[in-house]
C-alpha cells in the first residue's frame, strides 16, 4: 500500500501579516486556523502522514496545537533553518 505524506510549509515570517503567524489565523467555519482547514481537507483525501515545515522559533507553538498526531494522522516537524549570511528570508 502506498503511503502519501502531506508537507505544509509553515516557516514563513508573516511580515506582511503584521508579524502574526498567518498559518494560525482563524479562517474556518468552526473557528479553525488555516493549517487545520488544510489538514481537514487532506486527511479524507488519503494522506497518512503530515510534515509541518516550521522555524525553530515557532516549532513549540505548532507542537502545542498539533502534538504528535492530528485526528489520528502522525505529525512530524522539519525545521527550516535560515543562514543570514546567505539570505535574509527563509
Amino acid at each position: 500500500m502506498t503511503q502519501i505524506s502531506l508537507v505544509c510549509i509553515a516557516a514563513g515570517m508573516s511580515k506582511r501579516f503584521g508579524g502574526e503567524l498567518k498559518q494560525l489565523a482563524k479562517v474556518g467555519p468552526n473557528n479553525e486556523n488555516l493549517i487545520e482547514c488544510i489538514l481537514n481537507q487532506a486527511i479524507p483525501a488519503g494522506f497518512d502522514k503530515i510534515i509541518l515545515v516550521v522555524r525553530e522559533e515557532t516549532k513549540s507553538i505548532f507542537e502545542n496545537i498539533f502534538g504528535k498526531n492530528y485526528k489520528g494522522v502522525p505529525v512530524l516537524y522539519a525545521i527550516q533553518e535560515l543562514n543570514k549570511n546567505e539570505r535574509d528570508k527563509p
